[in-house]
């Protein structure tokens, strides 16, 4: 147990900040919480007036608050004091509210302390700064990927007017490069109309090298936009607004890309990275994004304790003869890690149908959804378990043997 605790209430741009001693059971309050402004002359100043450079034993505490707590990590462990603890609101606020609630920053400051010093809390796991960088990068493509979906379904909603009849050609690849090209140069039924089938490839390729597919496609289209129920005219602000939505989600797409190829590069020596690709259906994206939220998983004395640390785990009820052991998982761990997870199941099993994933993993799925009967939600979250235990296996024999499992 820490001898002081510098409790921190952050705040956008401010902090209130005070210093505690617990004695005697009780909590005893060395400096009073007092307000300072982020900026290096406040800090400073707090820094004197705690008398932090001469105390001994001091930890720093505060909630974590997205970003704003950053300067403040930063400036503690650059003036000597690296026992930072950046704690999850969540589990303060469980510990510290009684029956009738009242919130200031000043009793915050209180509560965090105290919470310090009572709880049997863990000091959190070092992140370097390369896992930062490559989790802070993933979950800037994770934000971007949350756009993209947004503004495919905008696109989807003025196609409905402009030309509701491309969508069903185009089905899966409506968002691939040869079609967001079209609706961009051409996005009316009548401006397509009064083009010919080697200029529709040539609007489709774009800047590229024609596909060979396009001339059966464009054929199609052709045929279609001379009978389009089309709502809305060649000139019309819905068409305006299509060109407009495609051109910036072709940006969007870009830029995604972009930051993939940035977060490959940085995870790509990994080993938890080679671990992951050896499992046939997981591609380059789902590998970078998993590597850079798990990497170490070594930390971990089971596959068990990884598992339980995503929050996917089933929960248990049971009171008196009352039994029920169905519940939903608990999602108290990492999101990031739970997506991702999904994702690459999904992705086996979608490869595994057309002969290219993990055969393993799609055969527990074929059991647990088709034989068991379990959802599909359930069958995946259960092959999310097994897909873990696989990779935590793998990934402790080549730190061991220096040699990659591959079924």
């Amino acid at each position: 147990m820490p001898k002081f605790v510098l409790s921190c209430d952050v705040a956008k741009g401010k902090s209130t900040f005070g210093l505690f001693e617990f004695e005697d059971g009780s909590l005893k309050t060395i400096k009073r919480p007092r307000n300072y402004e982020h900026n290096l002359d406040g800090l400073m100043a707090m820094y004197n007036d705690f008398e932090l450079k001469d105390r001994e034993d001091v930890l720093v505490m505060m909630e974590s608050t997205l970003v704003y707590q950053t300067p403040l990590v930063v400036f503690f462990k650059s003036h000597g004091l690296e026992n930072v603890v950046v704690e999850n609101p969540l589990l303060i606020a469980r510990k510290s509210f009684g029956l009738t609630k009242t919130k200031t920053d000043n009793l915050d400051c209180f509560r965090i302390a105290d919470y310090a010093f009572r709880q049997q809390w863990e000091k959190p796991v070092q992140v370097s700064k390369e896992q930062q960088e490559a989790r802070t990068l993933s979950r800037y493509i994770d934000s971007l990927l949350s756009q993209a979906t947004v503004v495919q379904n905008k696109i989807r909603l003025y196609l409905v007017a402009v030309f509701p009849e491309i969508e069903k050609i185009a089905g899966k690849s409506l968002f691939s490069a040869g079609f967001l090209n079209l609706l961009k140069t051409c996005p009316h039924p009548q401006t397509i109309s009064r083009k010919t089938i080697d200029g529709i490839v040539t609007a489709m390729a774009g800047n590229t090298k024609r596909c060979a597919s396009y001339q059966e496609l464009a054929r199609k289209i052709k045929e279609v936009s001379k009978t389009s129920l089309s709502s809305a005219k060649e000139d019309s602000a819905e068409c305006l607004i299509l060109v407009d939505i495609v051109s910036f989600y072709q940006s969007l797409s870009d830029r995604i890309r972009t930051m993939r190829q940035k977060l490959s590069e940085l995870v790509r020596n990994h080993s938890l990275y080679s671990v992951l690709t050896s499992f046939k259906g997981i591609g380059d994206g789902i590998a970078s994004s998993l590597t850079a939220e798990l990497w170490d998983i070594e930390k971990y004395s089971n596959d068990k304790k990884l598992f339980a640390s995503t929050g996917m785990a089933p929960g248990k009820e049971e009171s008196g003869a009352s039994i029920n052991k169905d519940l939903s998982i608990g999602k108290k761990g990492n999101a990031h890690v739970r997506k991702w997870l999904f994702v690459a199941v999904q992705s086996i099993i979608t490869q595994a149908s057309m002969g290219r994933g993990d055969e393993r993993i799609y055969a527990y799925y074929e059991k647990k959804h088709n034989n068991d009967k379990k959802h599909y939600y359930a069958a995946v979250v259960a092959c999310c378990h097994k897909l873990l235990k696989q990779v935590y296996h793998r990934y402790m024999v080549l730190l061991k043997t220096n040699e990659l499992i591959v079924y």
